[in-house]
Formats: C-alpha cells, sequence, structure tokens
C-alpha cells in the first residue's frame, strides 16, 4: 500500500513539473550575445551621460565625487 501511495505521489509531482515547464523558445547563442550586447550598450550609453555631466569640469574628481558616482551610477 505504501509503495501504491508513494508511486501516485510521484506521478502527480512529476505532472506537475511537466505542465509547469515553459513554452517560450530558447535563444541561440547569436541572438542571445545580441540581446546582452544591446544591454551592456545601453548600461555603458547611460554610465557615459552621467559621468560626462558629473565631470564636466575637466578637474580631478574628489573621493566624494567618485564615491558618489559609483554607488548611485555605476553599481545599479
Amino acid at each position: 500500500m505504501k509503495r501504491v501511495a508513494a508511486f501516485a505521489a510521484l506521478a502527480a509531482t512529476m505532472t506537475v513539473i511537466v505542465a509547469c515547464g515553459s513554452d517560450e523558445k530558447r535563444l541561440g547563442a547569436d541572438e542571445f550575445i545580441k540581446q546582452a550586447n544591446a544591454v551592456c550598450d545601453a548600461g555603458r550609453t547611460a554610465i557615459d551621460a552621467v559621468a560626462a555631466e558629473m565631470f564636466a569640469s575637466g578637474e580631478q574628481p574628489t573621493a566624494e565625487q567618485l564615491t558618489t558616482f559609483g554607488n548611485e551610477t555605476v553599481v545599479p
């Protein structure tokens, strides 16, 4: 009797796992790289824009300015 219950529980669990599978098509390597590069390019553009504004004076930035830039722009 315990074997039947264990088998039924296993069958139910497997049914749930299979039913929860994704129907989404997986990205190929080329498409994944293309999308990843687009994300990186957008981030780099945003960081460069903030850097150009924060350090427009051309003077050596202070430690506080660099910390603020890192914590509020680069890290997020």
